[in-house]
C-alpha cells in the first residue's frame, strides 16, 4: 500500500482504521512525513491531529519545525498531539515552543507538554 493509500483511511468514520493508517504511515518515515505535510494545513482538524501524529511516529528529526505552528492550532487535541510528537522527534532548543503550553486551557495539553519539558529536562 502507498502512503497515498493509508492517507485516504483518515476519511474512515472509524477511529480504530485511522490510527493504524497514522501507524503504517510513521512506519515508512520519511516517505510517510512527507505525505503528511499538506495535511497540517488541512481545515478538518483530525486531518491535522493525524499528520501530527505520523511526524512523531515516523521518527525523522528533519520534520520537527513543522509542528511549531501546530503547537498553536485552535483544536486543543491537535496541540497535544503537537507537542507529543515534538517531544518524540525535537529537541530542547525547542524548550521556548512548548513552555507556553503549560499554561493551556486543557489539561491533556499542559501534561503532554510537561512530559515534553521532562524528557528534556527543561
Amino acid at each position: 500500500m502507498s502512503a497515498g493509500d493509508y492517507c485516504v483511511k483518515f476519511l474512515s468514520t472509524e477511529k480504530s482504521v485511522r490510527s493504524e493508517a497514522a501507524k503504517s504511515l510513521g512506519k515508512l518515515g520519511k516517505a510517510g512525513a512527507e505525505a503528511v505535510i499538506p495535511l497540517l494545513s488541512a481545515d478538518d482538524w483530525v486531518f491535522r491531529y493525524r499528520a501530527c501524529e505520523v511526524l512523531g511516529l515516523c521518527g525523522c528529526r528533519e520534520f520537527a519545525d513543522r509542528l511549531i505552528p501546530m503547537l498553536s492550532d485552535e483544536n486543543d487535541m491537535v496541540r497535544c498531539c503537537a507537542a507529543k510528537s515534538l517531544g518524540i522527534i525535537g529537541n530542547p532548543s525547542h524548550v521556548q515552543y512548548i513552555k507556553p503550553l503549560m499554561g493551556d486551557k486543557n489539561p491533556y495539553v499542559v501534561r503532554e507538554a510537561h512530559r515534553t519539558l521532562q524528557k528534556w529536562k527543561r
